[in-house]
């Protein structure tokens, strides 16, 4: 993509020969010969750099240079004047008002490219340092202390309505039993969500994935049927079971709050683009020195899904109501690919299907 220059110049026949030399040494620009027309390009363009004269008709480069890092979406775009002198005093002004550069008339072309191509340079340095910054930032949000304040009392919430749901009869309480599954369901969406949450921090600023949390031996098979009991405690939708085919899979070590996410976001897909033909079909079987996992269900015939539309919080179902944050299977497919797993979606005849294998 090329870079975009916003020239700011009222000599016609200055602004058309620095146009020359930026098209043909592959920039793209704008050119405005007044501050009106400058705002308005500024807020109807997405530029990358601005070349600016300080005399203009209407205004001054220095309430264009005001304007720029006064607004939230510009104030780090990089400012080059351009000026028939530059006394020191001047120069010194506009720096200390946020200018990154200064161009003295009349000047070459290499010094023109020379001042645009080290400044968006820096632009992309710092850019890299900013955005490096926002990831750690979200990741120090989703610590240890955001999953005790919140993963954990979700999942004491779901515990206890399970275990009174379990032990108190419908004879005990009218209506009891429904209220119990609502502030089930309600705590486990809660709970997926604060997971994806977490997922989608760590990932974005970990290219190894940190060891899981692990402390019993756990089987693969005994990860899918967990998912699988949350969701027939009621969960699903139209009250339809979920029917599954697990072989016994060797314990999988280190990987249990991974798999466990994985596991819950296709199932969970599968679910909610469910148009209630059938049971969602769940499959977990032997597969070389690995496994495969799949889980199926109906959805509209004219419904395409890939892997390659996948992205962070972008949403699919075409009924709103039914999307969630937009997470879940970016954050399975990146897990997958981090653990070494093989993820695809595949829609044919009515159904989706989407499927991790261990064993590539």
């Amino acid at each position: 993509m090329k870079d975009r220059i916003l020239i700011i110049e009222d000599e016609k026949e200055l602004s058309n020969a620095i146009t020359t030399i930026l098209e043909l040494n592959g920039f793209e620009v704008f050119a405005a010969g007044s501050g009106r027309e400058c705002i308005q390009l500024l807020n109807s363009q997405d530029v990358d750099l601005v070349l600016c004269d300080i005399n203009l008709p209407d205004i001054t480069g220095h309430d264009i240079l005001d304007y720029v890092r006064s607004d939230k979406r510009l104030y780090r775009l990089p400012f080059i004047f351009l000026t028939a002198y530059a006394e020191s005093v001047d120069v010194r002004n506009g720096m200390n008002a946020g200018a990154d550069d200064y161009l003295t008339k009349p000047f070459l072309a290499k010094d023109v490219l020379a001042a645009i191509n080290s400044r968006l340079s820096l632009k992309r340095k710092t850019g890299k340092f900013f955005t490096d910054d926002l990831n750690r930032s979200w990741l120090a949000f989703f610590n240890d202390n955001f999953k005790q304040e919140f993963v954990t009392p979700l999942n004491s919430i779901m515990n206890a309505t399970y275990l009174i749901e379990s032990h108190m009869g419908k004879a005990e309480a009218e209506g009891f039993d429904e209220i119990t599954n609502a502030i089930y369901v309600s705590s486990f969406r809660m709970l997926r969500n604060t997971s994806n949450l977490i997922a989608y921090a760590m990932l974005t600023n970990h290219k190894v994935l940190p060891n899981a949390e692990f402390y019993d031996p756990i089987f693969v098979s005994d990860i899918v049927q967990q998912v699988i009991d949350y969701y027939n405690n009621g969960i699903t939708y139209n009250d339809k079971q979920i029917t599954a085919e697990l072989d016994f899979i060797p314990v999988c070590i280190g990987a249990k709050e991974y798999l466990n996410i994985i596991f819950t976001e296709l199932i969970d897909n599968a679910v909610r683009y469910d148009i209630f033909r059938d049971p969602t079909a769940v499959r977990l079987a032997i597969s070389g020195s690995g496994f495969q996992f799949s889980v199926k269900n109906a959805v509209a015939m004219d419904f395409t899904l890939s892997v390659d539309d996948i992205g962070p919080f972008r949403k699919f179902h075409p009924d709103t109501s039914l999307n969630g944050i937009g997470l879940g299977l970016y954050v399975s497919r990146e897990l997958c690919a981090r653990l070494g797993y093989a993820f695809t979606i595949s829609v044919r005849d009515g159904f989706i299907e989407f499927a991790v294998s261990s064993d590539k």
